[in-house]
C-alpha cells in the first residue's frame, strides 16, 4: 500500500474541505491510494479529479461486462489512453494471464492486443496443433 507524503495529504485535505472534487470521499482516496493512482508529489484538485473520473468508469465498464463463466471482457468497448492501462486492467480482471507485453502489444494467453489512435485491436490467439 502506497503511503501519501506530508505533501500530498495536505493536498487532500484542502481539496476536501473546497468540495472542489464531484464524487470524491476518504474511501475512493483510500482506494485510489493503495492503486498508486495518487502519487506524484505534486497533488492538484485536477489530477484527483481525473483519478475519480477514471475509476468510475472502470467500475462501470467492468459493471457491464459478460458474467458467464468462462467469458472473456470486452476491452473494445472502452476507450484506453494506453496499453498499460489496458495491462493493469486484465491483471485485476484476472480472467487472462499476460504472457508478454512491450509496449506495442499485449499478448495474453487466450488474446493479442494493439492500440492505435484510442483504439483496441483484438486478436484471438489460435490453438496450436
Amino acid at each position: 500500500m502506497a503511503a501519501l507524503t506530508s505533501r500530498q495529504q495536505a493536498a487532500l485535505d484542502r481539496i476536501m474541505e473546497q468540495g472542489s472534487v464531484a464524487g470524491i470521499d476518504k474511501g475512493m482516496i483510500q482506494a485510489l491510494t493503495r492503486k498508486g493512482a495518487l502519487s506524484n508529489d505534486f497533488l492538484t484538485a485536477q489530477q484527483v479529479a481525473r483519478a475519480v473520473a477514471v475509476e468510475a468508469s472502470q467500475a462501470k465498464s467492468k459493471a457491464a461486462e459478460p458474467v458467464e463463466p468462462g467469458a472473456l471482457p470486452d476491452y473494445t468497448r472502452k476507450s484506453w489512453n494506453s496499453l498499460s492501462d489496458l495491462v493493469e486492467r486484465i491483471k485485476t480482471d484476472g480472467r487472462e494471464e499476460i504472457v508478454s507485453f512491450d509496449g506495442i502489444k499485449i499478448v495474453t494467453d487466450a488474446r493479442e492486443f494493439g492500440l492505435a489512435f484510442g483504439e483496441l485491436t483484438v486478436t484471438v490467439q489460435e490453438d496450436e496443433a
